[in-house]
C-alpha cells in the first residue's frame, strides 16, 4: 500500500483509496489529478550518485505531499513519476493553481537544500466535472499528456 522511500501511497494503495473516494462521493463532486514527474533524475544519479538522486525523490513528494489537502493522495507511482488524486469541490482554476503551488513549493525546497543541483519537476493537473463519468486511468492520461506537455513547453533539463 505505501511506498517504502517516500511513504506515499504506492499504485495498489491508490487504486484502494481512491475507489473508497469515489464511492463515497457527493453529486455535484469533481476529480482532481495532477502527474509530476522528476526532471533530470538520470543526470542526478549519473553525476552525483544515487543517493543524491534518491534525495530529489523525496523533495519531489515532499513538495507534492506539502500541497495536498486532507481528502488529497499522494502517490508514488513508481521511479520519479508522482500522483496527487482528490474527489470534491474543484474548479478548473485548481489545475494552474495547484501547478503553481507545486512549483513553488518545489523551488523553495530546492533553495533551501543548498545542492549543486536543481531539483524540479514538471506537472499537469487537471480537473474531471463528474467524477464517477471517468475511469482513473483515463484521468490520469489526460493528466500525464498535461505534463509532457508542461516538460517540452518548458524545456525541463538539468543544470549544474
Amino acid at each position: 500500500m505505501r511506498d517504502m522511500m517516500t511513504g506515499l501511497y504506492n499504485r495498489r494503495g491508490m487504486y484502494k483509496m481512491v475507489n473508497s473516494m469515489l464511492d463515497n462521493a457527493k453529486d455535484g463532486d469533481s476529480l482532481f489529478v495532477a502527474v509530476a514527474d522528476m526532471d533530470g533524475l538520470k543526470y542526478v544519479n549519473d553525476t552525483f550518485g544515487h543517493a543524491e538522486g534518491d534525495y530529489g525523490i523525496k523533495t519531489v513528494s515532499t513538495a507534492l505531499n506539502s500541497i495536498a489537502g486532507p481528502d488529497e493522495i499522494c502517490v508514488r507511482s513508481g521511479g520519479d513519476e508522482f500522483f496527487l488524486i482528490g474527489v470534491g469541490k474543484y474548479t478548473d482554476e485548481d489545475e494552474a493553481g495547484r501547478a503553481h503551488q507545486f512549483a513553488d513549493a518545489l523551488a523553495k525546497m530546492s533553495a533551501d537544500a543548498g545542492k549543486p543541483y536543481n531539483i524540479s519537476a514538471s506537472i499537469g493537473c487537471v480537473v474531471f466535472d463528474k467524477c464517477k463519468d471517468i475511469s482513473l486511468d483515463a484521468a490520469l492520461a489526460e493528466a500525464d499528456e498535461r505534463m509532457y506537455r508542461y516538460k517540452v513547453r518548458n524545456r525541463r533539463h538539468r543544470m549544474v
